[in-house]
């Protein structure tokens, strides 16, 4: 019985990741095309960058590449090419701590539960670019607890961007469906 217990644990738990991990890499692909600060983040990573993020062992990841338009698009689970960042949460307890709020990024890092394979200040950039997004896509008290530091934001300033993001990502899925 407890091993039945523990089997439906993991396939929740794992099914959430990849669910997170979706929204994530494709939140920040639609907040690419219309968000200034992510764009300025964005100019200084070269055309074509591939960046991984995954967790380990195959449990959950995305991949995304910066476009010539300097908009990042979404590769799927596996980038299909060698990534030039891959940052790689080491175990799906340690992936779930992060995606449920209860560590943030700088906290997972600083405690050795990941490892970055390429460039570390490319990899830095990119995670400060997903910190942006989720002040944005997640609720403030969520939000405070995955990031080290909130931003002091207006409610109308984090609406208005949170607005256009859920927009572009809706434009971007019709695109999808239609393709």
């Amino acid at each position: 019985m407890k091993t039945e217990k523990n089997k439906i644990t993991t396939a929740l738990r794992d099914g959430y990741l990849n669910t997170m991990m979706g929204v994530i890499a494709r939140s920040l692909c639609a907040m690419s095309k219309v968000d200034d600060h992510l764009q300025y983040e964005l100019s200084v990573v070269p055309d074509n960058f591939v960046l991984q993020m995954k967790v380990l062992p195959n449990v959950a990841g995305f991949a995304v590449k910066k476009n010539s338009d300097g908009h990042l698009e979404y590769l799927g689970k596996e980038p299909g090419e060698k990534a030039d960042v891959t940052i790689s949460i080491k175990h799906p307890e340690l992936a779930y701590l992060v995606f449920s709020f209860q560590e943030n990024t700088a906290e997972a890092f600083a405690r050795n539960r990941t490892i970055i394979e390429g460039d570390l200040a490319m990899a830095m950039r990119l995670i400060r670019c997903i910190n942006w997004l989720e002040v944005f896509i997640l609720p403030k008290a969520a939000a405070e607890k995955a990031l080290k530091r909130y931003p002091d934001i207006s409610f109308k300033e984090k609406s208005r961007t949170a607005s256009k993001i859920y927009g572009r990502l809706a434009l971007d899925m019709l695109n999808w469906s239609a393709a």
